[in-house]
């Protein structure tokens, strides 16, 4: 760590702590960052279930394990990668990205089903995290292998008969059946039964009793919105249809879902928009482009005299934060990240419901991720530059 920062830190017990570009001073407590976690981490991730992952090391050489929220690490860092913990348990790995096996172990660290499950060639991990007593895990090589479902005490249940698998949710996991290419998308249950067949170029997942799937093909796709007894309860209304498609459906939250609608004539001529339960645009003044709403809000953009601009709208269609940043993140925990300024030279702070600055935008963009949304009260950034910062944890100033 910077010498200077280490002491400042040390000698403030994390209060009242601002760091750009590398460097530390105090500032009051309003408009300072407040650190909860010393930044003295490799890597970070956010906390999930009271336990957070840690990497010590560098570039070149690094373990991982976990810490808990005062930053005792209570798993010693001796895995070459981890991933976060889900219903009491964490993928971990043993070995190098081609030749390592993952496992999973509890939260004092012992390993309760023992690493066998093959990095190989696999662009992502081979185990990924339980959900509703279940982990979708990969045997095999990416070329020949598939993907199945194991209990909590290593056993697979749901055989590995899946080219994709994705975790369940609500009772249901959506999974590729067939190859890379020619595969289609359907719907299990936990006893491995299709609730819904295998039959779609793409879909999504279950949100307010409904899911998107594709009936079309990737070239020229048909968005629409089924139950889980596979009817189709909602697709572009007649009003859109003559002249537009939808290009991708997301999944419905708080009544509202955001589709992509595509022309007819010109593929390149795409829009974002919301719709209602019965298909029809509505908050249509907010812009061309919106996610989905979180705690109320969406993240809404516009062009402006500046360029590009983002903000966020209630679910009137209210824009209740003006357009003014120039990327905008959802809201977690009554807070969202925000970017002034552009990738090279801009700033990442944190706003409260009202658009004001809770935690000042001192953060910089350089690199690929240096901030994480705030999770069980505490945020993982990135203190100094890409080459040679370090992570830490910060809390919202009180």
């Amino acid at each position: 760590m910077n010498s200077s920062l280490s002491k400042l830190v040390r000698n403030l017990i994390y209060i009242c702590v601002s760091i750009s570009y590398g460097q530390a001073f105090c500032q009051t407590s309003a408009d300072g960052v407040v650190f909860q976690i010393e930044p003295k981490y490799f890597r970070a991730l956010p906390f999930s279930e009271g336990m957070a992952k840690v990497s010590i090391g560098n570039i070149k050489s690094h373990k991982s394990g976990f810490i808990n929220k005062t930053g005792k690490l209570v798993v010693e860092a001796i895995y070459d990668d981890v991933d976060m913990f889900a219903e009491g348990l964490a993928a971990v790995k043993i070995g190098s990205d081609t030749e390592g096996k993952w496992g999973y172990i509890n939260k004092i660290g012992k390993i309760v089903i023992q690493p066998q499950f093959s990095q190989s060639d696999l662009s992502i991990s081979p185990a990924s995290r339980f959900s509703e007593g279940l982990a979708a895990v990969h045997i095999g090589n990416a070329e020949t292998g598939s993907w199945g479902y194991i209990d909590k005490t290593g056993k697979i249940v749901i055989n590995p008969n899946y080219y994709w698998a994705y975790q369940f949710k609500d009772g249901f996991a959506v999974v590729k059946v067939g190859g890379k290419t020619s595969g289609l998308w359907g719907f299990i249950d936990k006893k491995g039964n299709f609730a819904i067949n295998p039959k779609y170029q793409a879909a999504g997942s279950f949100g307010e009793g409904l899911v998107p799937v594709n009936i079309g093909t990737e070239e020229k796709p048909e968005w629409v919105y089924i139950d889980k007894n596979e009817n189709i309860k909602l697709s572009i209304p007649t009003a859109y249809a003559d002249k537009y498609r939808w290009r991708y459906a997301d999944t419905f939250s708080n009544g509202f879902a955001r589709v992509v609608f595509e022309s007819l004539e010109n593929q390149n001529i795409t829009f974002s928009k919301f719709i209602n339960r019965n298909g029809y645009i509505v908050l249509d003044g907010l812009s061309e482009y919106g996610s989905n709403f979180k705690e109320g809000l969406a993240v809404v953009r516009s062009k402006t005299n500046s360029g590009i601009r983002y903000g966020f709208a209630n679910t009137k269609g209210e824009v209740v934060i003006q357009y003014q940043f120039s990327e905008a993140h959802d809201f977690s925990e009554g807070v969202a990240r925000v970017q002034i300024g552009d990738e090279q030279t801009g700033k990442i702070g944190f706003i409260n419901r009202d658009g004001k600055f809770v935690i000042n935008p001192v953060f910089s963009t350089e690199g690929i991720l240096n901030v994480f949304d705030f999770s069980e009260g505490l945020a993982a950034v990135r203190a100094g530059s890409d080459k040679t910062g370090l992570w830490g944890y910060i809390r919202i100033p009180k």
